[in-house]
């Protein structure tokens, strides 16, 4: 396979100056571009030169890196897909919401025009990615769709959807009940060049067929979490509409008393906002619990007298 343009990060750089970051490093050799606290500094540091970024981060790497800046700021699109399920409860349950944040690279730098055909594309890699596993799940869960959300520096939330569908596709596996609604499997998304901040997504309860002796996810299960996960997130980079682990801009604050770091007293430098590619998936065998997910209502209450 040739060398082929991959998108790497878009960061802000000052109040109207955006860096675009992109290697034409071989897919097949991982993607994952290797940037040194020293480097990450330089790239947010307006003064510095394109021209000497992309050559100190070439060498890092070992392979051709670009650095572009140009005026503005980017965008990204936030895509929620949207699950429910069967739970006896008059009037049914909430929607549990699984996110995304996906970025659209034309020309070089990225770009905020979204056409109909790059939502086709996004919701057709997500949906392709629950049918290869919607046999692990009971048919009491059901994917409804999605919505879509500007996201980014400069846009303010709430936002209305940009876009959106409806779609009903429903757990085949009829051997096993589901597990309790707040139980969920959970995907991490890493990127090489930040080590404390991940972005992970939370997968529906699975069947309880899915759950070995032990509590735990069976091989099995996130074996096929982890296959039709990596198919989608290189299907989104080859449409040219990779997933990225996003950080809204922060201001300079103190930490609370809730913070390990709050006995440092001083104050936190503010961060710019930034968009990294997701370089790796990672699914373990331990299942979170996500209080927010569980039944709204009981259908059977019983109390008992003491004395």
């Amino acid at each position: 396979m040739g060398a082929v343009l991959l998108f790497r990060l878009a960061l802000k750089v000052g109040p109207s100056l955006t860096r675009y970051v992109t290697s034409g490093q071989p897919q097949a050799g991982g993607a994952v571009l290797y940037m040194s606290n020293v480097l990450r500094a330089r790239l947010y540091d307006p003064a510095e030169s394109d021209a000497a970024l992309a050559q100190a981060l070439s060498d890092a790497n070992s392979y051709s890196v670009q650095v572009t800046t140009f005026s503005g700021s980017f965008e990204v699109r936030r895509m929620q897909c949207l699950f429910d399920f069967e739970s006896g409860a008059v009037g049914g349950e909430d929607k549990r919401v699984v996110t995304f944040h996906l970025i659209k690279a034309t020309g070089g730098t990225p770009s905020a025009t979204w056409v109909a055909a790059d939502f086709t594309a996004a919701k057709d890699r997500f949906e392709a990615m629950w049918t290869a596993i919607k046999d692990r799940y009971a048919g009491t869960a059901h994917y409804k769709g999605a919505r879509f959300y500007r996201a980014g520096p400069g846009v303010e939330p709430p936002q209305l959807p940009v876009h959106s569908y409806d779609t009903e596709i429903a757990g085949t596996n009829g051997a096993g009940a589901m597990l309790s609604p707040q139980t969920a499997l959970t995907v991490m998304e890493r990127n090489a060049g930040l080590r404390k901040n991940h972005g992970r997504f939370y997968l529906p309860p699975p069947a309880t067929t899915e759950t070995n002796a032990f509590g735990r996810p069976t091989d099995a299960f996130i074996t096929d979490v982890a296959d039709a996960c990596n198919t989608m997130y290189d299907g989104l980079l080859t449409d040219g509409i990779p997933a990225v682990i996003y950080l809204p801009a922060l201001p300079e604050r103190s930490p609370t008393a809730s913070d390990p770091r709050y006995k440092t007293k001083g104050t936190f430098a503010p961060r710019a906002a930034s968009a990294r590619t997701v370089d790796e998936i990672v699914v373990d065998n331990i299942y979170d619990v996500i209080r927010s997910r569980r039944h709204n209502a009981a259908t059977n209450r019983q109390a008992r007298a003491v004395g």
